[in-house]
């Protein structure tokens, strides 16, 4: 219900669906076409009949085949066409913060395609030699038929910034077209799949929990404790970012949070108030010691896995985690002269902000005794951290007997982008 079943300003005459809502098959002047996917919903097949022309598309991990010959397979970096005579040419994509591959070169360093969107996806000032890469917007595969995104459980029009089917998480955003893309903010905010908006701070702590195995449900909760909780936004807010409060949660402990006057709250976002003179680098390195005096709060309270709502160590860790998230892209500016739009689009400063997430989480299970994630050679950021929780951490480490541990203690100015430390090895061998 509600889906598009036609667009005839694009010539599409006919939109059919599959049991799972999927787009199953499109029919306009020009093409028939059809989409087969497994039974999770993932795409495995694109048939698409032009006149007497037919040209069958299957993706198998990766690796796209055209009419049963392999056309090229994706890598962590790029793509390998494959030529006629069965070698492969390397090509080398080149994205932005919000994952839109904007630069293809080959490995003569040569380009060989330029890509520039609009907010919404849009392209402009484009340019391709040879066979054009299609994984373009969000790295998403443009369908050349109808000029839509495929995002896996939707359809995305760039050209109005709309999906053609009812989000399944509408009911999350009740003030919000059920049709919007990335809650009409898609600077700021990515859709990965076409099911769920993400800000910032969530993203980052989602990603590093899935990267170290754990399950959803505890990706999300503790994302939202180190989102929506710790930054406790007022409804307007709230409202434009898709940060929506759960009536199970608590929100009493971070209600102040965005009081800009107040040196306390500044420290929860790494920040100096507004009445403050200690600088940036003082108000970075104690919203930093704040932080990581959070995480052992809550590593006390057990394992992440462990924390469940309203809990201590949710509360404490998604507190801790977003002012260390902060600390690397705020680098401790007044609350009242931060400028949001100079946070976005920073690659280097959400990595960092990426690598300080994940060593929280593991100095978080190095304290509660689980070493597993804790490989040999694996260096911790653990800037601003006190002496006190420094000393503990280095004897958890002794423990774990795991070699060559580096635990890195960072400074950055906040003038400078690139960051410089000094580190302490443990268990060197």
């Amino acid at each position: 219900m509600g889906n598009m079943i036609a667009d005839l300003n694009k010539q599409i005459q006919l939109v059919e669906y599959n049991f799972l809502n999927l787009l199953q098959k499109v029919t306009t002047d020009l093409h028939a076409i059809d989409y087969d996917y497994d039974a999770a919903g993932t795409k495995l097949r694109k048939k698409v009949v032009q006149g007497n022309n037919t040209t069958t598309t299957d993706y198998i991990g990766g690796i796209h085949y055209i009419n049963g010959s392999i056309d090229f397979i994706q890598t962590a970096e790029g793509r390998a066409d494959r030529a006629s005579d069965g070698t492969y040419t390397y090509s080398y994509f080149i994205s932005d913060h919000l994952g839109n591959n904007r630069v293809t070169i080959n490995t003569a360093g040569i380009i060989t395609q330029v890509n520039d969107y609009y907010p919404f996806g849009l392209t402009f000032n484009d340019y391709a030699e040879g066979q054009e890469n299609l994984f373009k917007y969000n790295g998403k595969e443009e369908q050349e038929e109808t000029g839509w995104y495929d995002y896996g459980a939707r359809m995305y029009m760039p050209d109005i910034g709309r999906w053609g089917v009812i989000d399944p998480m509408s009911e999350t955003y009740y003030g919000v077209s059920p049709y919007n893309f990335a809650l009409n903010n898609p600077i700021y905010f990515i859709d990965p799949d076409g099911n769920f908006t993400i800000g910032v701070h969530k993203k980052l702590t989602k990603d590093a929990l899935k990267k170290f195995g754990y399950s959803d449900n505890v990706r999300d909760l503790i994302g939202h404790y180190a989102s929506v909780y710790a930054d406790s936004p007022n409804k307007l807010i709230r409202f434009f970012s898709g940060m929506s409060k759960r009536s199970s949660i608590d929100y009493s402990g971070t209600k102040n949070s965005q009081d800009t006057s107040s040196p306390v709250e500044s420290t929860r976002h790494s920040m100096e108030g507004d009445h403050e003179s200690i600088g940036n680098s003082a108000a970075m390195r104690r919203g930093q010691k704040f932080g990581w005096k959070k995480i052992f709060e809550a590593a006390k309270e057990g394992t992440i896995g462990s924390y469940g709502e309203n809990s201590k160590g949710a509360k404490a860790f998604g507190v801790g985690l977003h002012a260390l998230q902060d600390s690397k892209v705020h680098k401790g500016v007044k609350f009242s002269s931060h400028d949001h739009l100079a946070d976005l689009g920073n690659n280097q400063a959400e990595g960092y902000a990426a690598s300080i997430t994940e060593s929280a989480v593991l100095v978080t299970e190095v304290l509660n005794g689980e070493y597993s994630n804790l490989e040999s050679g694996t260096t911790l950021d653990v800037s601003g951290i006190g002496s006190k929780e420094l000393s503990t951490l280095v004897n958890s480490v002794l423990k774990s007997g795991v070699d060559n541990v580096t635990l890195m203690n960072y400074h950055q100015k906040p003038e400078d982008s690139a960051q410089i430390g000094s580190g302490q090895i443990i268990n060197q061998r």
